[in-house]
């Protein structure tokens, strides 16, 4: 066996060596968690499903603001009433990709603030 393969053994037993080390420190030291009050959280499909669940999430872990997008204004507005009952400000827009005229086209949201969500292909 030439030094070189054995250079490389021993290099590879100290990566190992390394990579162990670095584990057990991450799992033994508390992760930093990051502090929303001051973001705000744009969630696309906000109405239902995962997107729903998410909204909420960021709400309990006290977003300053939630923007939900979604095709379905009953199922925004249900989970924008949802958010702004736990004290956070939500709003929502009612974007369609599939409506005529291209581009994703926003309705009236929450508090009567309303927009048009551009389409960024355009």
């Amino acid at each position: 066996m030439d030094l070189k393969c054995l250079g490389y053994m021993v290099l590879f037993l100290i990566r190992i060596l390394y990579y162990i080390l670095k584990a057990s420190v991450c799992l033994l030291q508390p992760s930093r968690r990051r502090t929303l009050t001051e973001e705000v959280v744009l969630i696309t499909g906000g109405g239902r499903g995962i997107g729903r669940h998410l909204a909420q999430e960021f709400a309990k872990q006290r977003a300053k603001k939630v923007i939900l997008w979604g095709r379905t204004e009953k199922c925004l507005k249900e989970t924008c009433e949802e958010i702004a009952q736990s004290g956070t400000e939500c709003h929502y827009f009612l974007c369609d990709r599939g409506q005529s005229g291209g581009g994703l086209q926003a309705g009236q949201g929450g508090q009567g603030e309303g927009g048009r969500c551009y389409d960024p292909g355009e």
